[in-house]
Formats: C-alpha cells, sequence, structure tokens
C-alpha cells in the first residue's frame, strides 16, 4: 500500500473541499417575467420620431401620459418613471391583467377625423371580430370584391393626406356613456379647432366622417348637420373599451411608438 506525502495529502483535501463548496452552490437562473409579473420596462422608438429633434424631455412627456393610463387600471403615478435615454419602467398593480395592461400602455392612442371619399361609392366598412367577438372596430371593405381593402391602398389613399382634425385637437374631457343598448364616447374640439369643424360639417353634410384610433377605423358616420365642435363616437365597443377609449384621449397620443424592451 502506497502513503501519500503530507503536502500532497493536503493538496487533495483542498480540491476535494473546493468540489463540495462547488457543488452546493445554487445555480444562475434568468426567469422570464410571469403572466402576472407586475413589472414591465417599455422602449419609446424615438429614431421614429419626425417632428422636429427629440430631446431629453420628450421622455418625460411619454412618462406623463403613461401615468395617466396606469393610474386608470388602478395604479399611482409613482408607479411609472423615465430612464434616459428611452426606457419607462412601470409597477402594474397586483390584480391587473398583464396583458390587457400591455395593450393599453402600448397604444399610441393616435385619433384622426378624415374624409375619405371612397367611402361615399367605392368602399364600405363592416364590424371587425376576432374569434366570433368584435373588436370595437371595422374593417374597410372594397365594393367591386368585398375583401378587406389593403394596408398598402389605406396607406396611400387615406394615411398619407392630412387628416381634418387630430387627437391633438380635443379638449381632455371625453367621456364614455355605457348604456344597456350602446357605448357612446362624447368629445368636444378646442376652440381654435371648433370652426374648423364646423365649417367642415356644414359643407359635407349627407358625407361620411371617417374616425380612426391608430388607422383603425372606429366609426364613419353620416353628415347630418353642422356641429358646432362637440360630438359623440359610436362604435361597437365594449364598455371597457369605451371607458378605455376615453381614458386615452384625456391622456393624449403617444409622440412615438412604444415596444417591450427585451
Amino acid at each position: 500500500m502506497k502513503h501519500f506525502s503530507m503536502p500532497i495529502f493536503l493538496l487533495i483535501a483542498a480540491l476535494l473541499a473546493g468540489s463540495l463548496n462547488a457543488s452546493v452552490k445554487a445555480p444562475v437562473r434568468h426567469v422570464a417575467p410571469t403572466k402576472n409579473d407586475p413589472h414591465i420596462v417599455l422602449r419609446a422608438h424615438i429614431e421614429k420620431y419626425t417632428v422636429g429633434k427629440w430631446t431629453p424631455d420628450m421622455l418625460d412627456k411619454v412618462a406623463d401620459i403613461l401615468r395617466y393610463r396606469v393610474e386608470n387600471l388602478g395604479g399611482s403615478k409613482q408607479d411609472v418613471r423615465a430612464v434616459q435615454p428611452d426606457k419607462i419602467v412601470v409597477n402594474l398593480p397586483p390584480s391587473t391583467n398583464r396583458e390587457q395592461a400591455i395593450a393599453v400602455l402600448l397604444s399610441k392612442a393616435s385619433m384622426e377625423f378624415r374624409y375619405v371619399p371612397q367611402l361615399e361609392s367605392k368602399w364600405s366598412f363592416i364590424p371587425e371580430e376576432i374569434d366570433g367577438k368584435s373588436t370595437g372596430f371595422e374593417v374597410i371593405t372594397s365594393n367591386a370584391n368585398g375583401r378587406a381593402v389593403s394596408p398598402g391602398l389605406l396607406e396611400q389613399l387615406v394615411f398619407s393626406k392630412k387628416p381634418l382634425l387630430s387627437g391633438a385637437d380635443l379638449k381632455l374631457n371625453a367621456r364614455a356613456e355605457i348604456d344597456q343598448r350602446f357605448q357612446l364616447i362624447h368629445f368636444e374640439f378646442q376652440d381654435n379647432a371648433k370652426r374648423t369643424f364646423e365649417d367642415f360639417t356644414r359643407e359635407h353634410i349627407g358625407k361620411r366622417l371617417a374616425i380612426f384610433l391608430d388607422h383603425r377605423l372606429i366609426s364613419a358616420p353620416t353628415i347630418n348637420g353642422a356641429i358646432p365642435g362637440k360630438g359623440i363616437i359610436e362604435g361597437n365597443f365594449t364598455p371597457d373599451a369605451a371607458r378605455t377609449l376615453a381614458d386615452q384621449l384625456n391622456a393624449g397620443a403617444l409622440p412615438v411608438p412604444l415596444a417591450l424592451s427585451k
């Protein structure tokens, strides 16, 4: 039987001890957010800002808009924090549905009032449904073949042109009226936009006024007479969707799109 010298024995013992210590250390794991994880980090696509030069204070404006939305989700202003140059950190209220909250936070909420002459003869619209449920929006279809008008054609013929008015022209007093039969959203234009709206509606009696949210048609009612700066939006909303839209209009549109930060 061989006998180890003392230095070799100590070396083996030290290696064994190190091996044992390493074996009991918990591995570092990166856990993906769970469905109910209240912590969200959003990135502002500041490179897509096209109205002048982006400045750091604009990220604070984005955070202010999100604070309003979070408050309407049951949270507080302290739950939203801007982190320069392009991140927004949001802590959702514990009882909030994460997926629904993300949809509310990411919505640009850009409302546009447009005259779309194609809706007088060439195009129609039908309620949009997903999995048999109404989304509250309308799908614009071609009268020639009954198919949905492509996003490219809508961009070319509709969204490439300046709208009549936008959500920026609204007073921050939009409210949802909920009834068993319908859901309405009341809105009012700012004083400098009321004349524009009244003149347009007077000159387009019998025509349709298309109302879009983030380039999706909400409704296109027929103008029955001159409207002096106040109106209602009637769509295929659920009560919750109507309240959310009113809240978003009051918070204002995001100046740039947001995305979940990886």
